[in-house]
């Protein structure tokens, strides 16, 4: 495998963008180990996406026109700081000469398994790290024991965690609040904690906060009153969450935009990612599905399947208002169909992929009160 690669050098002078993908090499090619000197030298963009043998990484700190790096799926890459950040022997270090990933704009560092970084790891020289990276996500890295304060520098903007990412899932003491007072963006998916991260409130720079599938999560909305300039709360499909009531929210009356499992309780209208809001008797319609399978999830949530009746009638109001939204216009749900001939924001929205059954739909279910227009 080493071989084949070895031979499939590329021309330094047009290597702009280089991907790499299920290699199962144990070590890369000669030439892209001295990235100063190698092939690598002019790349803008790279990927290492699933090479699960690879143990040890190229110093790609030194790549002087790198401005987008995904590290996914590298399972056996333990000490991911020693490597980027490795400065040669015989270079200066004094922090006028020596800048690492100098034009880095967007990092992804994904499923890195083993990743556990050390103290050590990071040199201790007066260097400068990543001073243009805008965008940093890091997901599945459940071993990482140490935080890698060096990804955190102080103009990055955009911050997305997923799953478990170790120490990260717990505080984000050091790495934020202590060396980045620019965070506009937070985004939390997956997470396996019941609580927020320590330091998340201390973030006073923060716009745009979203959790997504946090099945465990469970803070009080208070806790977000110092996040004094946040414009936007979304929390979608966190079960937990999602069944707290308006006025537990009502607090906060600093965020002008809070998002539950996509209706925005501040406005009355359905919001949806790519989608500007529906509102009207549409909005309303869906709003009032929203609030109706919150319910029956806190029927399930309580044990409360004994009541079978309720349940059911609320699954039939769900499917009323649906044919209701249905009949406002005659809309075909073909499958690769656009609604171009709808008005407004039903134009906008993206073909359906199924049919409604309304066949099964009836043989559970009573018959709705509106029946399906032709």
């Amino acid at each position: 495998m080493e071989g084949v690669l070895e031979n499939l050098e590329p021309h330094k002078e047009s290597l702009e963008r280089l991907v790499i993908r299920y290699y199962a090499g144990f070590t890369l090619p000669r030439w892209m180990l001295s990235v100063e000197e190698s092939v690598l030298s002019n790349i803008v963009d790279l990927k290492l996406d699933w090479c699960p043998n690879l143990k040890v990484l190229p110093a790609l700190g030194k790549l002087q026109f790198l401005e987008r790096l995904d590290l996914t799926g590298l399972k056996a890459v333990k000490h991911l700081g020693a490597d980027l950040l490795r400065v040669e022997n015989g270079a200066s270090t004094s922090s006028s000469s020596v800048v690492l990933f100098p034009k880095l704009k967007y990092l992804n560092l994904y499923d890195l398994s083993e990743w556990k970084e050390e103290e050590h790891d990071v040199p201790t020289t007066t260097i400068i790290i990543m001073p243009r990276l805008h965008t940093l996500k890091i997901g599945y890295c459940p071993k990482l024991k140490v935080e890698p304060h060096y990804l955190f520098p102080p103009w990055l903007e955009t911050l997305e965690l997923w799953g478990d990412v170790g120490v990260l899932s717990k505080s984000l003491i050091m790495s934020l609040t202590h060396n980045n007072n620019n965070l506009k963006s937070l985004t939390i998916k997956y997470f396996p904690h019941s609580s927020l991260p320590q330091g998340l409130n201390q973030l006073t720079s923060l716009q745009e906060l979203n959790f997504y599938i946090c099945k465990f999560l469970d803070f009080k909305p208070e806790e977000l009153k110092p996040l004094t300039t946040l414009c936007t709360l979304e929390i979608d499909f966190c079960l937990i969450m999602s069944i707290r009531s308006r006025e537990d929210w009502s607090i906060l009356t600093h965020i002008p935009n809070i998002v539950i499992d996509y209706i925005n309780i501040t406005s009355n209208s359905y919001s949806y990612p790519g989608l500007p809001a529906i509102g009207g008797p549409i909005g309303h319609l869906l709003e009032q599905n929203a609030q109706v399978f919150k319910q029956i999830s806190a029927n399930f949530a309580t044990l409360q399947i004994h009541d079978v009746h309720k349940n059911i009638n609320l699954f039939c109001q769900t499917l009323d208002n649906i044919l209701t939204i249905m009949n406002m216009y005659v809309i075909d749900l073909s499958p690769g169909l656009f609604l171009n001939d709808m008005p407004g924001i039903m134009k906008e929205m993206p073909p359906l992929p199924v049919k409604l059954n309304e066949e099964l739909a009836n043989s559970i279910l009573p018959r709705p009160t509106r029946p399906m227009r032709s």
